[in-house]
Order: structure tokens, then sequence, then C-alpha cells
């Protein structure tokens, strides 16, 4: 150990040099050194080896040494003195066996260590036997820097010999946040432990519930509700407790009446559980619990805070908010809670300050060079924040739907954009003069907000939006046909024009890299013609950006697969040979699609879905929703009306069948599409709950374009009656809720909370 860390843990005297030491302080000295010293020998793997250690009592192995140095923190409590005790040293001395994941799991991850480090916590858990709190901290100190690694995470959650995602119930973690569970309740325990010690217990939780896995073990204590509740009495405290006053006795800042907790301790407890609550965001899973609590804005606005002094998120998390703000964003109600505290207004005035211009008239005393890039490093972090905001399609539904562009006839060179519409009014949606002048650096702008749109469209439910409400396609094309040459046979070729063809081509032509070619967006220097992509001003695009798409053979090729199919045709499927046949099938998929892909046709998809499903039902089990019959004409039907968005992605799903020559009647295709969507919708109703909420994509039926029916349309090659054969029996396995999203939109299946 250095002579800094020996400072950290003797202290020499107040001002006054010492010659003399007490027998008692040599000994601590002596065991000091001796505890450094094995420190530095467990920390390495050749350092370990050389245990066991004979001694004149025998031999000492490693893990023994441990556990009795553990002994010191959990039961010798009378020699806790400040800096002097040796449980200070021995905790200090365990946490940094933790400095590498490789020391921890070779030193801590063992049960036996681990039992003894449960030992104060069980007292106080099953005999309500209060330990000291110095103790209860060192032990909460200490899992922390285990759960840090994912070594230590895995022997706190299953065991040392625990298997994976097997809950093992004499775990650490367990008896940790069952502790951390009645701590936050104060008719628990007969002896409360203080704020400091639930607050530690209920941090090493916290390392836990903020990955999935542990999110999966944590969940039935309910945490997030102890915690929400713990922190609205803290916060009504506080609310409560009169002006803080000076105190003329200790310079502390106390209450008025001086007969309660110190002022500043209730504020930092607060903090402490809205911080921790905050933190159940870090998954998809918990941040639906979050939400279920109630404080979600609470939450966000505490995070918002923290994001706006870059502080990090807690001392084993060195990264900022960032992460969290985009699991957030991903859900409606989180969007609601960002823009309600203000994230959103300050992310888009920082950008705006860096393409244009601040809020202020201050004068620039030397002015900015212009940007070499579209995105400069400047506006890249502005606009990753952007983009994580709005890649989610019920986020950006949220506060886009059914709201207008200003357009206005003039703009101010200060008038800064305070809103996500505003900002697409100003940058993305710049289709009038007037907006065109009010910009200091036009084609940067105009370049970020493209970019900006670019990502956008990547989602086809946020494009069919983006084009339904704003016309997209026609702004593009507008701004394409702007830039045509003054003899109208060429086009001008600039960054803008570029980015602009881009996108048609981007959202106008969907499918995958060999379906579709996507033109680049830089100039080929070396090159006689540098943009040999050719520009338009109106649809179709040129066939340069489509390609061939030739027909499979019609000639049948005997397969695994397909004599696995003919088989079944022959064969009554039962329950007890279902099983097996779809793990023979799945291997045959596997297989063919790795070999001859080009051999599955057509046919032998919808022949190998019906084969599936009819085999999958047979397995009682795997229908986990009920199977209803559906009853209605297409008379009715064709009295029912879908949404524009809805008709837009038809109209998509359609030319993307006939490029694929899936589809030869467009006119009867459409037809046969758009009665099936209505038909899954109306099939649905009948097991959807009435939805009284504030967030607008649970008012009504499913906003976005039902893409797993249209998938499954094309996969029968536009055959209506095929499809609802499939779609039916489908939805009632468990892969339907994850695969078919308009599947459990406001379902009776789901539980009230899920919704809010």
């Amino acid at each position: 150990m250095s002579s800094h860390d020996v400072c950290c843990i003797v202290v020499v005297g107040q001002g006054i040099k010492r010659t003399r030491y007490t027998g008692p302080e040599v000994e601590f000295f002596h065991f000091m050194h001796s505890v450094c010293l094995l420190c530095r020998l467990m920390m390495y793997a050749g350092g370990s080896d050389l245990f066991p250690i004979q001694t004149s009592n025998g031999d000492v192995s490693l893990h023994e040494l441990l556990v009795s140095l553990v002994h010191l923190i959990t039961e010798c409590q009378t020699f806790d003195q400040g800096i002097n005790s040796p449980s200070v040293l021995v905790t200090e001395t365990l946490k940094m066996s933790c400095t590498t994941e490789a020391s921890c799991s070779r030193c801590l991850c063992k049960d036996s260590i681990i039992t003894e480090l449960l030992k104060p916590v069980l007292n106080w858990l099953h005999n309500d036997v209060p330990s000291s709190e110095v103790t209860m901290l060192h032990v909460a100190d200490i899992f922390s820097a285990m759960a840090s690694w994912e070594s230590g995470r895995q022997v706190l959650l299953y065991g040392e010999k625990g298997e994976k995602f097997k809950i093992n119930r004499l775990a650490a973690i367990h008896a940790i946040s069952n502790f951390a569970k009645k701590a936050l309740d104060s008719s628990e325990f007969s002896t409360q432990p203080s704020p400091a010690v639930t607050g530690a217990f209920l941090f090493v939780c916290r390392q836990f519930y903020s990955t999935s896995e542990g999110l999966l073990v944590l969940q039935p204590y309910g945490l997030h509700h102890y915690v929400a509740n713990a922190w609205r009495v803290a916060s009504r405290d506080a609310a409560q407790s009169d002006t803080p006053t000076p105190n003329m006795e200790v310079n502390k800042i106390t209450t008025d009446e001086g007969d309660g907790e110190p002022y500043e301790d209730t504020l930092a407890w607060e903090q402490t559980l809205i911080d921790n609550l905050l933190n159940f965001a870090s998954t998809p899973k918990g941040l639906l619990l979050l939400q279920q609590t109630g404080a979600i804005n609470e939450a966000v606005a505490y995070m918002y805070t923290r994001y706006a002094k870059k502080l990090q998120v807690s001392k084993t998390e060195k990264f900022g908010y960032g992460t969290m703000v985009t699991q957030v964003a991903a859900t409606a109600p989180g969007i609601v809670a960002l823009q309600s505290t203000g994230f959103v207004k300050t992310l888009i005035n920082g950008l705006w300050t860096i393409l244009e211009c601040g809020p202020d008239d201050r004068p620039l005393l030397r002015p900015a060079p212009p940007p070499m890039q579209p995105n400069d490093r400047a506006s890249s972090k502005f606009f990753t924040s952007l983009m994580n905001l709005l890649s989610a399609f019920p986020a950006v539904y949220e506060v886009l739907a059914e709201k207008e562009l200003e357009n206005k006839e003039s703009y101010t060179f200060r008038e800064v954009p305070d809103t996500i519409i505003g900002l697409l009014d100003r940058l993305v949606m710049v289709n009038t003069r007037s907006k065109v002048h009010s910009l200091f650096n036009e084609e940067q702008s105009q370049v970020f907000g493209l970019r900006l749109l670019s990502v956008m469209t990547c989602c086809l439910d946020t494009l069919l939006l983006l084009e339904c409400q704003y016309k997209i396609w026609d702004m593009l094309l507008q701004g394409q046909e702007h830039n045509k040459t003054t003899d109208g046979d060429g086009f001008i070729v600039d960054m803008l024009s570029i980015e602009r063809n881009h996108i048609l081509v981007r959202s106008y032509v969907i499918g995958g890299p060999s379906e579709r070619r996507l033109p680049c967006r830089d100039l080929e220097k070396a090159s006689d013609d540098p943009y040999p992509w050719p520009l338009f001003a109106s649809f179709p695009v040129p066939k340069e950006y489509t390609t061939t798409i030739s027909r499979p053979s019609a000639i049948k090729q005997d397969t695994d697969l397909s004599k696995l199919l003919s088989k079944s045709q022959s064969s009554t499927p039962s329950a007890a040979n279902s099983k097996e046949w779809l793990q023979k099938c799945q291997t045959a998929y596997c297989k063919v699609m790795s070999i001859r892909h080009e051999s599955v046709t057509n046919r032998v998809i919808t022949d190998l879905l019906d084969k599936v499903i009819t085999h999958t039902l047979m397995v009682p089990q795997n229908e986990i929703f009920p199977l209803k019959p559906c009853k209605v004409t297409d008379s009715a039907l064709k009295g029912q009306k879908l949404t524009d968005l809805q008709m837009l992605g038809i109209k998509m799903v359609i030319r993307y069948g006939q490029h694929l020559k899936l589809i030869s009647n467009s006119s009867d295709a459409t037809e046969n599409l758009t009665l099936l969507l209505k038909k899954c919708r109306y099939y649905f109703r009948t097991q959807q709950r009435s939805m009284d909420s504030e967030i607008r994509c649970l008012q009504g039926d499913y906003t976005g374009h039902d893409w797993f029916v249209s998938t499954v349309f094309l996969l029968m090659a536009g055959n209506r009656d095929k499809a609802w054969s499939f779609l039916h029996n489908f939805s009632s396995v468990l892969a339907s809720g994850y695969l078919w999203m308009p599947r459990l939109h406001a379902s009776v299946s789901l539980c009230q909370q899920c919704f809010y």
C-alpha cells in the first residue's frame, strides 16, 4: 500500500509530532501492513497461487483467510474506532480486491464469504436484532463492489453453483432485496435502519434492477412501489418543514422547530429515493414499472436536472444519462414527461445556438469558422440526442399527431423554436421563402434537418405519418424542381439536392439491399461524372434505383424441408408427435436457408406456415390467447374506413409486392389487403378494453400500419383467405404478442396497469 493509503487509514496526531506509540498501536500497525501485503497478493493470480500458506496452526487457504477478515466486519463490532478500526481497513481491502473482474471472481464470489457477509443482514431481517450502522454500511459497500462486475452479479443472483435464469431462493440478492423492502416500510422493524443504511442496500438492489436479468429476479418484491411510497413521504416531510435557519450552536441548517430530522438530511434522503426510482427506467420493463408508480414525471424532472449538469449516473456507472434518455423517449409517456420537464426545449435551444444563433444578442468577438461537414462536431451531439428522441413511432406520434406546421408569413432572425414541431417547421419543411430567409446558415441548417428527416423516415410508420400530415414527398420534389437548371434539362448538384434525392429514394423504394440501390451522399472526386446518380422531380423514381427481381424456378426441388412437408400432408397431427415434428421442421428450415435458400418458393412458404401453425396449436400449452370465431361479412367490412396512414401503407405494400412480382393485379390486391386489415381490426376490437387515457396512441385503434398482416399477405401471394386462416390461428399463440404489434393493443389479456 502506498504512503497515501496509509495516511488515509492512520491518524498520526493533531498537529503534534509523535515519537512514542503504545503497544496496541504498534500491534495495529503490524496488522495493517500485513493486511495490505495480503491484499496485494490476492489481487493478482500469481499472488493467489501462493496459497495455502503454511503457519504454526496449519495451512491457511485464501478463502479461509477471507472468511476470517470478513468476520472482523460482521462480528467484532467492539473494534469500531473510527478510521483506525480493523473493519474499515478490511472493507477497503475487500473493495480493492474487486478492482478487476478476475480478482473479484477469484476472491469474493464464493458462497462461504457471501454467507459470512449476510450474517448481520439476516440477523436483522429474521430476528429483528439490529447491527451497528458501520457494519451494515461496510457490508453494503462490499456487495456493491461485487455487483459492479458481471461475475459478481451472477453469484449474488444465483449462488456460486446456481444455474442462470433459475431462481435460487438461497441466493444473496433475495435477502438483500427483502431487507431493503422492509427497511423502506417504517412498520416492519422495531428498530428502523437509518436512511444511510437503507440507501446503501437499495443501491445494491439498483445495480440489479437496472439490468433486465436482475429485474426478472427482483420484480416479485415490488421495490418500485416501496421506493415510490417512501419518496412521497420524504417529499411531504421536506415540503412541510419550516424555512431553514442557521443554528447558532452548530454550523448546520436545521428546521425552526429543532426537534426533527435535519432539513438537509431530509432533502438528501428524498433525492436518494427519487434517484433510485429513476434507475428503473434503465430497462423497458423497469420503465413500465416506473410508469405504474405515477412518479415518472418527477423522476424524469430529476434526471433532467442532473443531465443539464452533466453528472454521471452513479459512483459505479461512469457515464451520463444519454442511454436512459433514449430508453425513456422510446415510449409515449416518456416523451410526454421529457417535454413537461423542459428537456426538449433546452435541447432545441442548444441546437439552434450551434446552427444559427443564440437567444440573446451578445456579439461574438471572433465568429466561428464555417463548418466543413454537414454535421460537424458541435452539432453531432444534438443530432444524436434528437435522433434518440424521435427513433420510436409511439413517441413521434405523441409529439406530432394532429399538429399543424406554423408556416408563418415571416420569421425574425432571433425567433428560436422550442418544440419538435417548431424545429421541423424551420429546418425540415423549408418550403417557403420566408423560412429560407430566416436562416443565417441556410445550407448547413437545411442539411441538418434533412439528415434528421432521413433517420426519422427509417421507421415506416413515421414516414407514413409525416407524409399524411405534411406531404414531405411533395416538399422534397418541389425542392428538386427548384434546383433545375435554367434550361430545365438538368439539376444543380449540391448538398441539398443530393440529400433530398437520397431521402426520396430511401422512402419511396422500400426493401433490402438486393431490392433497391440507394444513392450515395458523397461526390466521386476521381471521376469524370462526380455524381452518376440521376436526379428527379417527380415519381416514379428512375429505374437506376431499382433492381430486377427474377421469379424463382417453378421446377420442384426436393429438400429435407419439402420432404417433411409432404409427409405431413399424409399424416394426422397429434399432440404426441407435434413437438417432434416442429423440432425437425426447424432444423430442416435452417439447413435449407443456409445452403439452398433459392429453393424456398412462395408455395413452400405458404405450405410451411400452414403446417407449422397447425402443429403448434396441437400442443395445448401453446394456445395462450383464446381463439374466438370472427363472424363478419365483406359488405359489413366495406362500410368501415381505415385511416389515411393505413391507406397510404396499403399503397406502399402493393407497390412493393408488384416489384417482387408477388402481385399481378394491383386493384384486386388493394381491395383484398384492405378487407384483410379491416377484418383483423374488427377481430381485435372484440378483445380490447375501452381506454380513457391522455396518451394519444392509446385512444382508439392501433395508430400505425399493420405491417405484420401486410407481410403475411405478400407471403401468401395476395391470397386473402389463406392469409386470414393463418393470422386467425396465429393470434392465439404467444409469439403473436411479440411479432404482431396490434395484437396486444389495449388487449384484455394484459392487466390494466400495463397501460397507465
